[in-house]
């Protein structure tokens, strides 16, 4: 291991564990083992015995952070939410002031706790600049850059290569699904707004899955096996395309669930949703259905995959579930794009309604809620004052 960065410099595959090494316990320090491999591990190529020295407590919280910080993090439980528990949510945490997100790490952890609880927040008092959303989305994360660049404006004009740069409704969906990797944040900072119509819409993907799954536990099969294309066809001629279930698993936490998931698709139990990564539901852009030919157990799905998606559009547009904002001049919604659909109300044509929009990935959310310790076993450990080397 290189001392100075932590990296490793060799591959377990390069080591040698055809004879155990020689355990050595120093009776003076009892908090420190130390193990002599008798032969060179560091590819010198010399007859130097390598040893490798620890200490007990650390190599103990190494596990624990570990498997707590990396694996299966003890993150809050999101709050699964419809318009009622939302609209309170939103009392509480949009209030939320645009100078104190930048520079208080208190209203930070607010913001990234809320966002990965409700999936949702909003800051106030944002300067009616076009560089304020990167401001917003660079204090979480790096800017995810997309064909439509860093940042996007969305406004009505001609010549829409998208329906969202028009004034007509807009479905409940999430973006850019016909990429491998979709954006995992998305924030909209309102500069102006119509004065008919336009209102942003929102709904809990997470809890349609759990009322779905929970009325009819048979649908989990559909809803995490049976695959969806979409398709968009830039104007400068690249086509976009990828296919993916309604919900994707979190393979690191299958481990701990494998057996509630296994019973849950055989034997109608409840579906694990701690297990759930993220949920696809963009219909705007969905690609024609594919007849796979050599898969025929997957072709036979097709009608039941339509009545699930059924099922899954009308919960999240059922009006108890959906919850409608407005956004004014000044203020700035974060959304979780791999939870939350959304979707907006039609608009008066040639309305000067206008949001910035920017792109966050998922990994710098992740990476964002490690670092402040919404973990909260790590956040525990380190509080504590215990050393993770």
């Amino acid at each position: 291991m290189d001392l100075q960065t932590g990296q490793k410099k060799q591959h377990i595959s390069q080591v040698d564990f055809s004879t155990p090494p020689r355990v050595e316990v120093d009776q003076s320090n009892r908090d420190q083992v130390t193990y002599d491999w008798g032969r060179d591990l560091g590819g010198s190529g010399d007859d130097t015995s390598h040893k490798t020295t620890l200490l007990l407590p650390d190599l103990y919280n190494y596990d624990l952070i570990y498997r707590s910080k990396y694996l299966r993090p003890k993150k809050p439980s999101p709050v699964l939410w419809g318009k009622d528990q939302l609209e309170t949510h939103c009392k509480i945490l949009g209030t939320k002031q645009y100078e104190d997100f930048l520079n208080d790490e208190s209203t930070l952890r607010d913001i990234l706790y809320g966002l990965y609880s409700y999936g949702i927040v909003i800051i106030q008092s944002v300067p009616r600049e076009e560089e304020a959303v990167e401001k917003i989305a660079e204090r979480i994360g790096k800017l995810k850059d997309t064909f439509y660049g860093r940042t996007w404006d969305v406004q009505s004009k001609a010549d829409a290569e998208n329906v969202a740069y028009t004034s007509q409704r807009l479905d409940m969906h999430m973006d850019l699904l016909y990429m491998r990797e979709p954006p995992g944040l998305q924030c909209l900072h309102c500069l102006e707004q119509s004065d008919q119509g336009g209102a942003t819409l929102f709904a809990d993907s997470f809890k349609a899955i759990s009322e779905i799954t929970s009325k009819d536990p048979t649908a989990a099969d559909i809803l995490t096996g049976y695959p969806v294309s979409y398709k968009f066809e830039t104007q400068e001629g690249p086509i976009y395309f990828d296919s993916k279930p309604i919900v994707e698993l979190d393979l690191t936490r299958l481990h701990d669930h494998q057996n509630q998931l296994r019973s849950s698709l055989t034997q109608n139990d409840d579906f694990p949703m701690s297990c759930v990564k993220a949920v696809n539901w963009s219909p705007p852009f969905q690609a024609p259905f594919i007849y796979y030919g050599d898969s025929p157990e997957i072709d036979a799905k097709l009608p039941q995959y339509k009545e699930v998606a059924a099922l899954f559009n009308a919960q999240v547009n059922s009006p108890e579930n959906v919850f409608s904002l407005t956004l004014k001049p000044g203020e700035c919604v974060i959304f979780n794009n791999r939870r939350l659909v959304h979707g907006r109300t039609e608009f008066q044509t040639g309305a000067n309604r206008w949001l910035k929009g920017a792109y966050l990935d998922m990994d710098d959310f992740d990476a964002k809620l490690r670092a402040k310790g919404i973990d909260r076993t790590f956040s525990q450990i380190r509080n504590n004052g215990s050393r993770s080397s």
